[in-house]
């Protein structure tokens, strides 16, 4: 995996690069119905601390067969983050869920 940094995102959409990243914990899904694949997903967490902490969610698919892929959009002080498809949702649900779980 390439370097991933924690990205501050300020009230009038200005980002700046925060500090480096580190893997904590990573969970992936496999799914099998009308679509096919996996989801994975990675939590990480900021090298450094205070306002240069943080930590970043990623989320990806292995596509086998006809499966939706995640999308992220941002929105007005926040994200939304959108898995179309019932089995990719469930996945999707499920894998977050192990990977918050995960926490220490």
């Amino acid at each position: 995996m390439s370097q991933i940094d924690v990205i501050g995102r300020m009230d009038n959409d200005d980002t700046s690069v925060r500090a480096g990243c580190e893997v904590v914990s990573s969970v992936s899904i496999p799914y099998k119905g009308v679509a096919i694949g996996e989801i994975h997903a990675v939590r990480l967490a900021s090298t450094d601390c205070e306002d240069r902490g943080g930590c970043v969610l990623k989320v990806t698919l292995k596509n086998d067969a006809s499966s939706f892929l995640p999308f992220a959009k941002n929105i007005d002080g926040g994200v939304e983050i959108h898995m179309a498809g019932d089995i990719e949702a469930r996945a999707f649900v499920a894998a977050l869920r192990a990977l918050l779980a995960s926490d220490v």
